[in-house]
Parts: structure tokens; C-alpha cells; sequence
């Protein structure tokens, strides 16, 4: 279904101006590219509208798709969710890597990582 366990870094570019991600795990790249680029041009308020409102059951952004299933969030890099890999993250995962997110981009650390241990996923300041 999905990989287990995993570390992706996310550093700061001071001339990108945003976050470059590092990982040789596919759904954590998945999930950085959400975090980075996604909720970067369209908010992160519009996920948490999204992942509360049971009438919504796909979204679709610059590099990620996300649809509810029955084992959790789906997220992929494909529009048509046909090929994997895949990343499977249980809804209250999900509000809690969108929380953690929200503090985050606020102070703009100069590393962050992702830390999936046992299919969740955690994030982590690492460099102020």
C-alpha cells in the first residue's frame, strides 16, 4: 500500500525563496511537493476546508492529487491516480501535518524534516 518509514529534508533557498526537497522516498517526496508547492499557491486553508468537508472527495493542484478513500487520503503525483507510488495518510494525520505546516512557514526554519515512522508522518525543525 505504502512505505512505513522514511526521512525527506526540506531545506530553505534563500534565492528560490522556498523549500527544496530531498528524499529517495516517493511518498515523502509526494508530500513535500504537497507542502512546498501546493499549499505554498493555493493556501493552506483551502486543504483544511477540504479534508473537513465530507462532500469534497478529490483535489487537484500544481504537482499533487488527493482523494478520500476507504484506507485514508490518497495522495499522488499522477492526475489519474493510476500509477503509484501513492501516499496514504488517515485524515487526522493529515490535519496534523497541515498544523504543523501552518507554524512552520511562519518562522520560515532553514531545515525541516518529514519523518514517517509506522505510516505516519510528523514534521520536524531541525535548523532555526
Amino acid at each position: 500500500m505504502t512505505t512505513t518509514a522514511g526521512l525527506a529534508i526540506l531545506q530553505w533557498d534563500d534565492v528560490f525563496k522556498g523549500y527544496n526537497v530531498f528524499t529517495d522516498v516517493d511518498e515523502l517526496d509526494i508530500l513535500g511537493d504537497f507542502l512546498t508547492s501546493d499549499c505554498r499557491c493555493f493556501g493552506i486553508d483551502r486543504y483544511y476546508q477540504w479534508a473537513l468537508n465530507p462532500d469534497k472527495t478529490r483535489s487537484g493542484s500544481n504537482l499533487t492529487y488527493i482523494h478520500k478513500t476507504e484506507h485514508g487520503l490518497k495522495f499522488a503525483s499522477d492526475i489519474n491516480n493510476a500509477e503509484p507510488p501513492y501516499l496514504y495518510l488517515s485524515p487526522d494525520n493529515f490535519i496534523e501535518i497541515l498544523d504543523a505546516w501552518k507554524k512552520i512557514v511562519e518562522s520560515m526554519p532553514h531545515e525541516v524534516h518529514l519523518i514517517m515512522e509506522n505510516g505516519r508522518v510528523r514534521l520536524e525543525v531541525i535548523k532555526q
